[in-house]
């Protein structure tokens, strides 16, 4: 019985379709360089080459080249006029607000906290949330690193078992699964159409956030038919 919704916040919460994911890319792209003194054309594609060994691009210039100013790196990123770059949903705050009074919210992201609070305060569900864990939470080694799930899951008492993840990468869904735990693809723009849903990715996979009321009464109805 799913008990715990456990969800990702840049472009899971909100879509895709917001600029801020771009730009926020671009920013990456613009910061590393510098600091190792490359072109952007030439990091762009190292990071294209390394990220699938890595849970974040931070990681990888941590384990790689020795970065350690986080601080400069965050807020380089995440400029407080990213706020501009992700529309205001009237409609989220009233979804949110109806689970919450079935299952309990939490979001596991791996943004700093500078980031998650300024996103969702702008989104205006930021207090509907009993426990967010960004990547300082997680000692910087976020998703998929199988303890990043664990504490986000385990420190407010639930299970693996009992809590449904939502992200809107593969990459992200199939740390969590080869935990045992069931979790849910958020593609608004069909990115991933093309990938088979099968045993390692997820159970389901969802447009947006709003398709998750019926999803959850599926589920819960599957489980009522098996007893």
């Amino acid at each position: 019985m799913i008990k715990n919704l456990l969800f990702d916040m840049d472009n899971t919460l909100y879509s895709s379709k917001n600029s801020i994911e771009t730009n926020m890319h671009k920013r990456m792209v613009r910061f590393i360089a510098r600091f190792l003194n490359k072109s952007e054309d030439d990091v762009t594609e190292e990071r294209k080459r390394k990220l699938p060994f890595y849970g974040t691009t931070l990681e990888w210039i941590m384990a790689e080249y020795g970065f350690s100013d986080t601080d400069a790196y965050f807020q380089y990123i995440h400029p407080d006029e990213e706020l501009e770059e992700v529309d205001f949903d009237p409609g989220l705050r009233p979804l949110l607000q109806d689970l919450s009074k079935t299952y309990h919210l939490s979001v596991l992201t791996n943004a700093p906290a500078v980031h998650y609070e300024r996103i969702l305060k702008h989104l205006n569900i930021f207090d509907l949330f009993d426990g967010i864990y960004g990547i300082e939470e997680n000692k910087l080694r976020g998703k998929p690193h199988a303890a990043a799930y664990l504490n986000a899951v385990q420190d407010k008492g639930f299970t693996v078992e009992n809590t449904l993840f939502l992200d809107d990468l593969p990459k992200y869904i199939k740390g969590y699964t080869a935990l045992g735990g069931k979790a849910v693809l958020v593609d608004h723009e069909g990115r991933f159409a093309a990938l088979p849903l099968s045993e390692e990715a997820p159970l389901e996979r969802l447009k947006s956030v709003y398709e998750l009321p019926a999803l959850l009464d599926k589920i819960n109805s599957h489980r009522t038919d098996m007893h």
